[in-house]
């Protein structure tokens, strides 16, 4: 963001040298920001007034872009030093190289992470919600940017989406989708157009929406459900909330833009609210969890559970809790994991499943359990079984 700003709104070589590594870092921290800084690219090309000014420091341009580059050549050589390969490229060319497969997967991932409302993809009743809601909020963007409507449509549209938001922001949970989770953002995508707003936002609006739908195609597919707000998306949706942000207010006092932000402001601090009980919870739980069955490795076959409880793909040296190492894996690895826990020095291992299980004999060698338990959490239930290793 302060890259962006760097480069639309300050001259100098200073500034350009600065904005450049910043957006290098960027792109290294998160691939996506390379495709919103393409989109970005051809904003400024589509925008004449931006193009021109910019056009006008030349040499500012290829400062920006040698310093970007930089980064990315310091990193690959601190890559092949480290590690022998170029794991961050090689990572995003197979991502990229699925961008087609399984077409449906992607298209339902996409509609979650931009209109999800509730955290599921499979209840079709709450998908169709999160999408009508959006298309309130569309409409009300609609009325903020210009277009018109009757007043009495424009209430009526009004206390629809008061009357949604009232109702998610009662049962405190994720809300998937990035149009779902900041409303405003909504009103942004009506800046690419409008004459209202800079011609500087205009370039962010075109820059977020071009990025949406390749960064749909090449995002990770599954696990759009539990998340907040489409966090592959995050960027092109803070853009777009400053582009809603600044059409609200250049449009004044009106009933659409109080029901926008009120709807921005009480989802906002739902989810602010939620995290930090959500946190708290997940803490306690792996906590219950290790007293249950603390032996030297403790491995989570449900992928997700113990991440934030510090759980890692693989065995690393000095990241414990108290005396268990905490590995995540999925059914599918749980071998390897069980090979590297018992290469890492470990005697017995713990292994959780989700629900209740009474025969692993699939996926554990039936000789080598020692113990199992059956535990609940928040009404969840999980088998731990503590299997011998060596």
């Amino acid at each position: 963001m302060l890259g962006t700003a760097l480069i639309l709104c300050r001259s100098g070589l200073r500034s350009g040298a600065f904005a450049g590594l910043l957006w290098g870092l960027a792109i290294l921290m998160r691939v996506e920001t390379g495709i919103v800084a393409l989109g970005l690219a051809l904003g400024v090309l589509l925008v004449t007034e931006v193009r021109a000014d910019l056009l006008r420091e030349k040499t500012r341009l290829l400062v920006i872009g040698g310093f970007a580059s930089l980064v990315f050549m310091v990193e690959r050589v601190a890559q092949a030093r480290l590690i022998g390969s170029d794991i961050r490229s090689e990572r995003a060319a197979t991502q990229a190289s699925g961008a087609l497969d399984e077409l449906g997967d992607r298209a339902l991932g996409a509609y979650v992470s931009t209109v999800g409302l509730i955290s599921t993809d499979s209840n079709v009743v709450a998908l169709m919600v999160g999408g009508a809601f959006v298309g309130v909020l569309l409409v009300l963007g609609a009325v903020i940017e210009g277009a018109r409507l009757e007043p009495r449509l424009v209430r009526g549209f009004a206390l629809v989406a008061g009357v949604v938001v009232l109702l998610r922001v009662s049962d405190p949970a994720f809300v998937p989708g990035a149009f779902a989770a900041a409303p405003v953002a909504t009103v942004g995508i009506y800046a690419m157009r409008s004459r209202a707003v800079p011609h500087k936002l205009r370039v962010l609006s075109i820059g977020a929406l071009v990025a949406l739908p390749v960064t749909w195609a090449v995002q990770w597919r599954g696990s759009q459900a539990p998340q907040w707000g489409g966090r592959y998306v995050l960027l092109s949706t803070t853009l777009l909330a400053i582009c809603g942000l600044s059409l609200v207010r250049l449009r004044g006092r009106t009933l659409a833009g109080h029901v926008v932000l009120a709807a921005t402001v009480a989802i906002g601090s739902m989810g602010l609210y939620w995290h930090v009980e959500r946190t708290r919870a997940m803490g306690a739980a792996v906590e219950e969890l290790l007293e249950v069955a603390c032996e030297d490795v403790f491995i989570s076959t449900a992928e997700y559970l113990l991440r934030e409880g510090g759980a890692f793909d693989e065995i690393r040296a000095g990241v414990r809790s108290d005396d268990c190492q905490l590995l995540s894996t999925g059914l599918v690895g749980l071998d390897e994991a069980l090979e590297t826990a018992s290469r890492s020095g470990a005697m017995r291992a713990s292994v959780l499943f989700a629900g209740a299980v009474d025969d692993p004999s699939s996926v554990l060698d039936m000789s080598r359990i020692r113990s199992r338990d059956v535990v609940s959490l928040n009404g969840l239930a999980f088998t731990v079984f503590v299997v011998e290793l060596g």
